[in-house]
Formats: structure tokens, sequence, C-alpha cells
């Protein structure tokens, strides 16, 4: 089954690069946030459903913000679900839209967490 994987975070990339099937998965990159979860958003639009929620992790959007999600094609036309859980995600990160200050580790340490959450998908 085809996966997209749409994510801002270069752990995630470089695992991809080099762990990961590229016969049945693409990825895609996004600069932001925002940009990860609209480009999710626009793939449901087209046939595909979620394989992970965007805003799994207890930690906040404007904590973290770095994000992988994954999608899969679907039967249907229109998955709905995941269409409400990723405009309701994209209202959530714009609630959530603060300039926050995270140190260099701090930041890696967000990036890990987006990874392992990734490699969760992919079990």
């Amino acid at each position: 089954m085809e996966k997209i994987i749409i994510t801002n975070n270069d752990m995630v990339k470089d695992f991809f690069n080099k762990e990961c099937d590229k016969e049945y998965m693409h990825l895609l990159w996004a600069e932001s946030l925002p940009k990860v979860l609209q480009i999710s958003r626009d793939k449901i639009h087209v046939g595909y459903k979620l394989v992970n929620h965007p805003l799994a992790s207890s930690i906040k959007p404007y904590r973290n913000l770095f994000k992988t999600v994954v999608v899969c094609k679907h039967d249907a036309k229109l998955d709905f679900f995941s269409l409400t859980v990723l405009e309701d995600a994209i209202v959530k990160a714009k609630d959530f839209d603060k300039d926050v200050f995270i140190t260099p580790q701090i930041e890696e340490d967000y990036k890990l967490i987006d990874l392992e959450m990734f490699k969760g998908c992919l079990k």
C-alpha cells in the first residue's frame, strides 16, 4: 500500500532516505508545521487517509514545531474522519501560533520524539 510521509523534520528525512522502502513510500518535505498539516489535508482531498494522528503526543503544538504525518491511499473518494482530524489540527496549530524560544538541544529532542513516533507508524 502506497504511503506518503509529510514532514518538516530533517531526522525523519534522513531516516527515510537510509531505511525506508521507496517502492511503497514517498516523502514530501514541508518547511513548517502548518505546511505539514496543509499538505496532509490536501492529500486527504485526493483519496488518502491518515495513518497517524497529526497531534499525537502530549506535547503542545506550539512547543514541538516538528511534525511527521503519514497518509496512505484509500479506496473511498474522501475519508471524512481523516479530513475532520486534520481540519481540527490546523485550527489547533493556528490557536497555538506563538513565537517560542527553543534551545538547540530541546529542538533536537523534539525532532527525536517525532522520529520515534514516525517509526511507530511503520510497524
